[in-house]
């Protein structure tokens, strides 16, 4: 089964914030990180450890970009479309890198704080940090882009080196509901993985995002099962959406079905089974840069999934 994930970042040397690194080039594929730089959002990041956001959780050092408790509305620089994130029933998961995206003392990656608000009020249940959280796995984690995909911070990602982790939690369980993964990513070469959860076994993926393609795995009879045809990305930034609407699977590039599966026959109780290796990963084999990643589990009705497509594509500078 294949696998679709991007994320990108890239740090400036001696700065501060993002915005103070405006001038650099995050397009490039051989973009390096030279120092330690936050990914900033309009009111800068600040020092100190603290991940900020009224539920907790705690980064190991370097500076935040952008500032904990927003509650979801239009960035002002997205234009005149106005959508609110956390307006969406279901919202699991929104990294977003204007939003506590933060950097090690050293300027590589640290991590990527949650902004649903799905945990803000705590409960039995709640992730171990207080709230979902991003951060490297194994060595040469990613880096951060300050002026990433249309100006706004990106994780960069390089095929061969370390990639991201979101510990294993029931918010991400879809079983035989409806879902959307949407992401923003850029991706230079590869195809992903854009978000993978792994099964027990040595071999295999209960779900498999790639700029290409979505897979899934059968809970009754096993076996991979993918949307077709494989769709072939520009590198340009693009807004890759995979959703199951009923017993429909679809693969959505920038508001566009680029593929579909479809399993109302055979057979007709797909399941998305609970993944048992402790992480959700993203990236990993891909050269790419990711700025945003909205996980919701539940119906989203046309409508919605149409207007927060065109928010993300305006936002992002996605014709």
């Amino acid at each position: 089964m294949r696998w679709l994930l991007s994320i990108v970042a890239v740090g400036c040397a001696g700065v501060a914030t993002v915005a103070a690194c405006v001038g650099d080039d995050p397009g490039s594929s051989d973009a390096t990180s030279s120092g330690a730089t936050s990914s900033g959002g309009s009111s800068g990041g600040s020092s100190g450890a603290s991940s900020g956001g009224s539920s907790g959780g705690s980064s190991s050092g370097g500076s935040s970009s952008g500032s904990s408790g927003t509650d979801g509305a239009a960035d002002a620089n997205a234009g005149a479309i106005d959508f609110n994130v956390r307006s969406l029933t279901g919202l699991k998961l929104w990294l977003e890198s204007t939003k506590e995206l933060q950097s090690s003392s050293s300027g590589g990656f640290s991590q990527w704080w949650d902004q649903s608000g799905a945990w803000d009020a705590g409960g039995d249940g709640s992730p171990d940090a207080g709230r979902h959280v991003a951060e490297p796995h194994n060595v040469n984690p990613p880096t951060i882009v300050p002026n990433g995909i249309n100006g706004r911070p990106s994780v960069y990602f390089v095929s061969g080196n370390g990639y991201l982790h979101i510990a294993s939690h029931p918010d991400f369980q879809f079983g035989l509901g409806d879902f959307i993964i949407a992401e923003v990513a850029k991706v230079s070469s590869g195809t992903g993985p854009l978000w993978q959860l792994r099964l027990a076994a040595t071999a295999g993926y209960e779900e498999q995002f790639l700029t290409s393609h979505f897979c899934n795995v059968f809970g009754t009879v096993g076996g991979d099962h993918c949307t077709a045809p494989d769709y072939v990305a520009s590198t340009d930034p693009h807004v890759y959406v995979a959703r199951r609407k009923g017993d429909i699977f679809t693969l959505r590039v920038d508001s566009v079905v680029k593929g579909t599966e479809d399993t109302s026959a055979d057979p007709p109780n797909i399941f998305v089974s609970p993944y048992s290796q402790p992480y959700v990963f993203i990236g990993n084999s891909t050269t790419m840069q990711v700025s945003e990643l909205i996980v919701v589990v539940g119906p989203t009705s046309d409508t919605t999934l149409a207007t927060l497509e065109a928010f993300l594509k305006q936002k992002y500078g996605i014709p």
